[in-house]
């Protein structure tokens, strides 16, 4: 529940552009990657949000928070078995 809550929180603010790259310059990304590795079901699905989110903030945020590690973790999400994930 807390992961949810505070994925709503680190969403709001990465849908503003200038926020997003404050995010990604305080490493936002490996607390992501952590969850991503780790977790199935709500948490999941909230870190995602997080990550479209950042990912729409502009080209700026996209290109620096889209690393082959991210596009692994997108890449096995894809096959998982939770159709709200797909």
């Amino acid at each position: 529940m807390q992961v949810v809550q505070a994925c709503m929180a680190l969403s709001a603010l990465a849908s503003d552009p200038s926020l997003a790259l404050i995010l990604i310059k305080a490493d936002i990304m490996q607390p992501i990657e952590a969850v991503l590795n780790a977790s199935a079901g709500d948490p999941l699905i909230s870190v995602l949000q997080v990550v479209v989110n950042l990912a729409f903030a502009s080209d700026a945020v996209a290109s620096k928070m889209f690393t082959k590690d991210l596009l692994k973790h997108l890449k096995m999400l894809c096959t998982h078995k939770t159709p709200e994930v797909e």
